[in-house]
């Protein structure tokens, strides 16, 4: 996707990651881009304005739960970080030391 900088998952890699968003890998692609073009514009979407902005993807595995808790969990880690995390593909949004 591009998201990452220097090996460094982008927050919303990290939350599918960390939820279990990304389950077979059919639909991953287009789910981050689409997480990351809404928190892009939308720092604190709602839940309908989430579900509306993935509405283009079609998961195979999952009933969407997961999905849509790694993108509320990617726009609080973005809001706590700074909106600067969110404006640029491939921000060091994941950073572990």
């Amino acid at each position: 996707e591009g998201l990452a900088r220097l090996g460094v998952p982008h927050a919303v890699q990290d939350a599918f990651d960390v939820t279990g968003g990304a389950q077979c890998g059919f639909c991953t692609p287009g789910m981050l881009m689409s997480a990351w073009a809404l928190l892009r514009r939308n720092a604190s979407p709602t839940r309908d304005e989430i579900s509306h902005a993935l509405s283009g993807n079609l998961c195979r595995c999952t009933g969407y739960t997961k999905i849509l808790d790694a993108v509320e969990l990617a726009a609080k880690e973005l809001r706590e970080r700074g909106a600067a995390a969110a404006a640029a593909p491939g921000a060091a949004a994941g950073a572990k030391s």
